[in-house]
């Protein structure tokens, strides 16, 4: 008996110098039955305004001051249509001016940008037609010179030394016919001197002419004709590198017109926006009550009040973009706001009763139903807070957002299977059989009370388990 205790008590067995007569606490034995789980959710939370209107300067371009002009006091009461806030509109006329000059720039340069754009379009058709011309008048120069101009100028060397091998024969005719002439007339010899000298002058003149046309109809075979054939083709190869470098040329500027003419449509956009959102920023200048309510300075954070200090917001003062600078509210048109821990975050249910106790009127209490629990971070990553914001119908206008208040909720979970909460350890509990023996089951729980917890499955009614040892 003494080591069946010990095994119970965790299957430790009872050193031997214990007495025989040593008390042993045999374990209690629980069985399992349906009953009531009841929770009773309390904690601490404030008031905030429902539906309020946040005043709150939102600019879209405009960076420069925002000075007050006029401001309602704080905690006074506004009609609809009221001013709230109101700045100085100088600084944001000269802003708006401004960009409207850079709009009027931007698109006079995209104006400017198409007139070129044609032009460039206009000059470039004319510039490939030119060059395509060229290479066909050089290709065609290439046929010229194979069956004109090239003959001709092997024709005309040709030509050339024949001519003046035909005149020296001439003049060695010519020559012949004096000598026999002027020895058959009876005329002087000094006379036939002089015109044989010259006419043999004449034909040496001949000779060396005939040379001379030679020695060119030699160089113009042997080199000129080349050369100006090599020409004609150089000027087929110049002309096709001009077009094609021509094109290129066109197709690099066609992308850098296209890229400039986006750049210009891109900045009379930009520029348009930039005027759209200092126009939308100048009527946000002044901001009117969108209903009846109470001007409260600042704003609650956490539940408290943050900002608004009535020294900072005053005429002649700067304020701050993006913050908000006040609320208007509706007297008693309140949520409660408060924070449920996790543990007891699901056994709320929407619709279930909730009793709030304003600080400020306590003992009175404001009865309402609970709204569907909202899931929040708390802005640590991964840490999660469970937020209980219940709407108040018909709150006492003299409480005031930021007040605090207490809440509670009894919540009642009826006929559940349920066990001891002690009874469980890691998922598990200590099962007997009906033959006294005893095993570890795994259970699947549910709600919880803190001393009772739910049993969803793992067991029936009538079970029974062990319950740890209580001495």
């Amino acid at each position: 008996m003494i080591l069946a205790a010990g095994m119970a008590t965790g299957g430790q067995t009872p050193p031997a110098t214990a007495p025989a007569t040593a008390p042993v606490t045999m374990p209690a034995i629980h069985v399992v039955a349906k009953g009531d789980l009841k929770l009773d959710i309390r904690g601490e939370g404030f008031f905030q305004a429902r539906d309020a209107f946040d005043v709150r300067i939102r600019l879209r371009s405009y960076s420069g001051p925002l000075v007050i002009s006029s401001i309602a006091p704080h905690m006074s009461s506004a009609k609809k249509g009221d001013v709230l806030i109101a700045f100085e509109p100088v600084h944001m006329k000269w802003a708006l001016e401004s960009a409207e000059n850079e709009l009027a720039t931007a698109v006079a340069a995209l104006q400017k940008a198409e007139a070129e754009a044609q032009l460039a379009v206009r000059t470039e058709a004319l510039s490939l037609r030119i060059a395509e011309d060229s290479l066909k008048q050089a290709e065609e120069a290439v046929k010229w010179w194979q069956t004109v101009d090239g003959p001709h100028m092997l024709l005309s060397a040709d030509l050339a030394v024949t001519n003046a091998r035909n005149y020296v024969e001439d003049q060695s005719d010519e020559l012949d016919q004096l000598r026999k002439m002027y020895k058959a007339e009876d005329l002087t010899t000094a006379t036939a001197d002089i015109v044989i000298k010259r006419a043999v002058r004449r034909l040496e003149n001949a000779k060396i002419s005939l040379k001379m046309q030679e020695e060119r109809r030699e160089k113009t075979r042997t080199s000129e004709y080349k050369a100006a054939e090599q020409r004609v083709r150089d000027a087929v190869e110049q002309a096709r590198n001009a077009l094609e470098s021509l094109k290129i040329a066109q197709a690099h500027a066609a992308v850098t017109r296209k890229a400039g003419l986006a750049g210009a449509r891109i900045a009379v956009e930009q520029a348009q926006r930039k005027v759209d959102d200092l126009k939308a920023d100048a009527a946000a200048m002044t901001v009117t009550a969108p209903f009846d309510g109470t001007v409260m300075y600042g704003q609650i954070v956490d539940g408290q009040w943050q900002g608004g200090d009535v020294r900072a917001l005053r005429p002649g003062e700067r304020a701050t973009a993006g913050q908000v600078l006040m609320r208007l509210v509706k007297p008693g048109h309140l949520t409660f706001e408060a924070t449920v821990p996790e543990h007891q975050a699901l056994w709320i249910q929407p619709g279930a009763k909730v009793v709030i106790v304003p600080g400020a009127l306590a003992p009175a209490t404001i009865e309402a139903k609970c709204p569907v629990l909202m899931v929040v971070s708390r802005g640590t990553p991964g840490a999660l807070a469970f937020k209980l914001e219940v709407p108040l119908e018909e709150a006492d206008a003299r409480l005031l957002p930021g007040m605090k208040g207490s809440f509670q909720m009894e919540i009642t979970r009826a006929d559940v299977l349920c066990i001891p909460a002690s009874a469980v350890s890691a998922g598990m509990v200590t099962f007997k059989r009906p033959d006294g023996s005893t095993e570890k089951r795994r259970v699947t729980l549910g709600m919880s009370d803190g001393k009772n917890v739910e049993v969803i499955a793992g067991l029936v009614a009538g079970d029974c388990i062990v319950l740890p040892e209580s001495r």
